[in-house]
C-alpha cells in the first residue's frame, strides 16, 4: 500500500513547479514569504545573513499585473449566448447561467476569466460540469427541476487536483481500476431511455472504454491486471433497479471476455463485486429508509445487512483491500472470476430468514 499511495516522481516536481508559478504570478509578500525557495544559502553563508537576505526579497508583481490586463482586456464583454427555437425551459437557464455559472454567484464571463488566468499562469486550467447533491433521489424530471438537482453547473480545478499519473515512475501501466458507477430506480416497464443509457453509458461503456484504452498499454509492458468495480446486482436483483443490474451483469461478462482474449498475453481481469458499502452514493440510498422508519443512518444500514452473516456493510477501505488483492501479484493466478466483498449475503438461503428470530 505504501507504493500504490506514494505520489509519482513527475508530479512532486510538478507541484514544485506550480507552487513557483502561483509565487511568481502573485510577486509580493507571498513570494517574500516562500523565499527559501528560490534564494539559494551561498557556502559558508552565516545563517542570520541569510534570513537578512531573505527578508528583504521582494518581487514587484509585474508579471501578475500584465496577465491580470491582458485576460480583462481580452474578455471585456459578456459572452453572447443566442438560443434559437421554443424552449423556454432553456432560454431561462442560460439566462440564470450566465449569471452565476458556478452557484458562488460568479458571471459567465468572469469565471472564464479566471480560467483563462489560470491557464497563462499555470499552462491549462481544468472544468468539470457538477450538479447538486440532495438527499434521496428525484421520481421524475419535474421533481429534479423543482428542487434545483437539474441545474448544471461549473467547477473549476487546479492542475494538482486533477492530474491523473496513468504510468508508473518507470513509462508502464501495470493497474487499470474502473471505479466509476451510477444508479437509477426503476422497473423495466418504467425506466426511460434517457437514464437507461445514462446508466449503461457510464458503468458498461465507460469501463468498456478505459479497458480498450489501457490494455495495449498492458500488453507493451508484458501483461497486467484489470479490475472492473461491480456489484452483486450482477447476480441477484432488488426491486426497481432494471438498468443497474443489467449494467452490472454486463461488467461481469466483459471481464470473463477480456480474461479470455487477452490472458494468452499476460492480462487479467476480474469483477469485485462488493454489496453495501458505506460510501457517499450509500448513504444517499439510505435515505427513503431513514425518512419512512424515523431512524438514523447507521440503523438503516443494520436494517439492510440484518440477515447478511456478518450483519453489517462493507468499508470503504475493505473493497479497497479486495481491489489491492486483485491488482496485484497476489492474485497472479486469478482471472475472468468475479470476487465478491457482500459480508456473506449471497451464500443465504432467503427461505431460511423466516426461521431467524429478532435482533443479531
Amino acid at each position: 500500500m505504501l507504493n500504490i499511495n506514494r505520489e509519482h516522481p513527475e508530479y512532486i516536481a510538478q507541484k514544485a513547479m506550480w507552487q513557483q508559478y502561483r509565487d511568481l504570478y502573485a510577486g509580493g509578500e507571498r513570494l517574500r514569504a516562500n523565499a527559501s525557495n528560490y534564494l539559494v544559502r551561498r557556502h559558508r553563508e552565516p545563517g542570520d545573513i541569510y534570513q537578512e537576505r531573505l527578508s528583504r526579497v521582494f518581487y514587484e508583481n509585474y508579471i501578475g499585473s500584465i496577465i491580470d490586463w491582458y485576460a480583462a482586456t481580452l474578455i471585456r464583454r459578456e459572452p453572447a449566448v443566442l438560443i434559437e427555437g421554443n424552449d423556454e425551459k432553456a432560454k431561462s437557464f442560460f439566462n440564470v447561467f450566465a449569471k452565476d455559472c458556478d452557484l458562488k454567484g460568479t458571471r459567465l464571463s468572469e469565471f472564464f476569466r479566471q480560467r483563462f488566468v489560470q491557464t497563462l499562469v499555470y499552462g491549462g486550467s481544468y472544468i468539470a460540469v457538477d450538479f447538486p447533491r440532495m438527499a434521496g433521489e428525484a421520481l421524475n424530471r419535474a421533481e429534479e427541476d423543482e428542487s434545483g438537482r437539474s441545474r448544471a453547473y461549473l467547477v473549476d480545478y487546479s492542475a494538482d487536483e486533477v492530474i491523473n499519473w496513468n504510468y508508473d515512475a518507470f513509462g508502464g501501466l501495470d493497474i487499470v481500476v474502473a471505479n466509476a458507477g451510477l444508479g437509477f430506480g426503476g422497473a423495466a416497464a418504467d425506466v426511460d431511455d434517457e437514464r437507461w443509457d445514462r446508466t449503461l453509458d457510464v458503468n458498461v461503456t465507460g469501463a468498456f472504454r478505459l479497458a480498450r484504452a489501457a490494455i495495449p498499454a498492458l500488453i507493451e509492458r508484458g501483461g497486467g491486471s484489470i479490475v472492473l468495480v461491480s456489484s452483486v446486482n450482477a447476480f441477484v436483483s432488488g426491486t426497481e433497479s432494471a438498468a443497474y443490474g443489467t449494467s452490472k451483469a454486463a461488467m461481469n461478462g466483459l471481464a470473463r471476455s477480456i480474461a479470455v482474449d487477452y490472458g494468452p498475453r499476460g492480462v487479467r481481469a476480474n469483477a469485485l463485486c462488493p454489496g453495501w458499502v458505506v460510501t457517499p452514493m450509500g448513504d444517499r440510498a439510505m435515505q427513503d429508509l431513514m425518512t419512512e422508519r424515523g431512524i438514523s443512518l447507521e440503523e438503516a444500514y443494520d436494517v439492510v445487512t440484518r440477515y447478511t452473516p456478518l450483519r453489517r456493510p462493507a468499508t470503504a477501505d475493505e473493497i479497497a483491500a479486495c481491489c489491492l488483492f486483485l491488482a496485484s501479484d497476489e492474485s497472479s493466478i486469478v482471472t475472468g472470476t468475479s470476487l465478491v466483498a457482500d459480508g456473506g449475503g449471497l451464500a443465504m438461503d432467503l427461505t431460511e430468514v423466516a426461521y431467524q428470530q429478532e435482533g443479531p
